[in-house]
């Protein structure tokens, strides 16, 4: 039963997850087995933590948890009635061609080995005494973190203001395993892997093997501090990032509202998982705006478009911030007042931070060569047919690591200096934007010919 209950527990979360991809989805297509099973597991571990918040107002213990699975039968019933009417398939569940096996063996090969590794290390210290944390007190709690912990002074230390995708779907587990369990909640967070495994694979509309590969070859994604198998929020969070971006990326090409519509539930997840995740839903709805603003619809379609698109993150920002503010939940001042007398005053940091950039870039036991090959592989894609999408692709990993850098100079330097700060977070920031920049490289090394990817006059007659 020690398996069976937290399989139960998953199952539920990728019905959920699958119910209101199917839903999201508004014509008749195939999907790959795949993105759909990827998409499934970010957009149910969406549905359990908001349900859980929400509902555990009203109940606790084995009531939330019977509501919640509820609503998630309920929701796969709804979406596959949908489907069924729409006729949207599923493909891709048997592998058939070679690339297809290859594909697989990375898969499991790499998903398993992590997992391995996963369950013989701990938690780090961010997994432990920010996350974890209130995992436990929701689960002790019956489900829902008990509201005194937003104020409980010895917790200090565990950020109390942060939001709670990851610790509410951890509680969501230890609920049907009936302990707070931390061996086997590690064994939650590989799933995010095999996610990002996923969208990497079916990003560009058809299987590619490029791109995973290289994911699984880039150090700070599999050990240390953000990594998968420290159980800390970055990593997660870049998961989200890299689904949204790729909705974009669509919307950008076909102008569908179902585009839209899975980025609008995607990029609420960056602030629900992440503070930082705000950063990132800014820029993402900065260039989603530019393209909307571009189209020649009415205004009043281009209104629609985007409040569609960016209503659902920005009442979860506000929403939280305002819950925050009613239990009175003291926030740690990490941060100067964001003013250009501040800004002035801070610019004597610039060579301190350009230093450990330039030192993070190079970092083999961080990256490999994972930043030195970026710039290439973008160089060479915008020679190509798509010169667009490597601009917004180029754009999401360039605005994050542009804003993370300009944060430094509002950090406050009484406790840490800015090195500690640099030290401490820089990598795990960068990580953030890691399996987009993995993408691009995994886009160039899929051109079929390099005459495909340089325009024609500058192409050698033969």
């Amino acid at each position: 039963m020690e398996f069976v209950l937290p399989a139960i527990a998953l199952l539920l979360l990728l019905l959920a997850g699958g119910g209101i991809l199917l839903l999201l989805m508004a014509q008749a297509r195939k999907i790959d087995a795949l993105e759909f099973f990827s998409l499934a597991f970010l957009l149910g571990c969406i549905f359990i933590s908001l349900s859980s918040f929400l509902l555990g107002w009203l109940l606790s213990g084995l009531a939330l948890r019977m509501a919640v699975s509820f609503f998630c039968l309920a929701i796969f019933g709804l979406g596959f009635r949908q489907a069924k009417r729409r006729s949207i398939t599923l493909t891709g569940l048997i592998p058939k061609t070679p690339k297809d096996f290859l594909l697989f063996a990375i898969l499991l090969l790499s998903f398993g080995w992590l997992t391995w590794f996963s369950a013989r290390t701990g938690l780090g210290w961010d997994g432990v005494f920010h996350w974890e944390i209130k995992a436990r007190l929701a689960f002790e709690n019956g489900g829902a973190l008990p509201l005194s912990y937003l104020t409980e002074k010895t917790l200090w230390f565990s950020h109390r203001g942060y939001p709670l995708l990851l610790p509410l779907s951890e509680a969501w587990f230890y609920g049907w395993i009936g302990q707070a369990h931390q061996g086997l909640i590690k064994l939650f967070f590989p799933l995010f892997f095999l996610a990002a495994l996923g969208l990497l694979a079916t990003a560009e509309g058809s299987r590619k093997v490029a791109a995973p590969l290289i994911l699984c070859f880039v150090p700070l994604v599999l050990f240390g501090d953000g990594s998968v198998s420290a159980g800390y929020a970055d990593f997660p969070v870049a998961v989200y990032y890299l689904g949204a971006v790729i909705s974009l990326l669509k919307y950008w090409q076909d102008n569908s509202a179902e585009s839209l519509r899975i980025f609008a539930v995607l990029s609420l997840a960056l602030p629900w998982t992440k503070q930082e995740g705000n950063v990132l839903f800014v820029i993402l709805a900065a260039l989603l705006l530019l393209k909307i603003l571009a189209q020649k619809n009415s205004w009043q379609v281009r209104l629609r478009f985007a409040l569609l698109a960016l209503t659902p993150g920005l009442l979860l920002m506000l929403g939280w911030s305002i819950f925050v503010k009613i239990f009175k939940t003291p926030v740690e001042q990490y941060y100067l007042s964001p003013t250009f007398a501040t800004l002035k005053a801070s610019l004597n940091r610039t060579p301190i931070i350009l230093r450990w950039l330039s030192k993070e870039i190079v970092a083999w036991n961080h990256w490999g060569i994972l930043w030195l090959t970026f710039p290439l592989s973008a160089g060479l894609l915008m020679f190509g047919a798509q010169r667009q999408r490597t601009i917004i692709l180029t754009l999401t990993v360039l605005l994050p690591i542009a804003a993370y850098t300009g944060i430094y100079y509002f950090v406050a330097t009484e406790r840490i200096s800015i090195e500690e700060w640099l030290l401490t977070s820089l990598a795990r920031l960068m990580l953030h934007v890691a399996p987009v920049a993995v993408l691009i490289i995994g886009s160039s090394l899929n051109a079929k010919k390099i005459s495909e990817a340089v325009p024609d006059e500058l192409q050698v007659v033969q």
